[in-house]
């Protein structure tokens, strides 16, 4: 006696839904991410080993400290104040272009990165353009 076979039909997934699919999302990622909130900053690490240059600099160290405090002849300054301070006490501008002022900024042990970057920001925010990563000791 036979049995009567059950048919067994295939699924298929038809391509076109999905593909629309993606492009609707593709789309959707394409209208919502915004890149206008991306900001470089040009940041240059010094190995402490260059050459001399030709060109009389005039530098300034500058240790960051943490909490938005920086430290600067051995006096204790809110970074976003830097520039304020070094262009009274040196009676020069950080800002003019005809001679190169050059700015070392040295993280302490207990610098965490985010405070590093705040008081890069704080001087870019300042004006001061010529900022160099200084390393600790090797």
């Amino acid at each position: 006696m036979r049995t009567p076979r059950q048919q067994t039909s295939s699924v298929s997934i038809g391509l076109t839904p999905l593909i629309d699919v993606v492009f609707i999302l593709l789309i959707f990622f394409m209208l919502v991410t915004n890149f206008d909130g991306l900001r470089l900053i040009d940041l240059s690490v010094t190995s402490g080993k260059g050459k001399i240059s030709a060109v009389k600099q005039k530098s300034f160290s500058i240790e960051v400290v943490g909490n938005g405090q920086c430290r600067f002849a051995k006096n204790a300054v809110p970074c976003r104040d830097v520039r304020k301070t070094i262009e009274s006490a040196e009676n020069i501008s950080l800002i003019q272009t005809d001679k190169p002022v050059t700015l070392y900024l040295k993280p302490t042990e207990e610098t965490s990165l985010q405070d590093l970057l705040s008081a890069i920001d704080d001087l870019s925010a300042s004006g001061v353009r010529n900022v160099l990563l200084a390393g600790g000791k090797s």
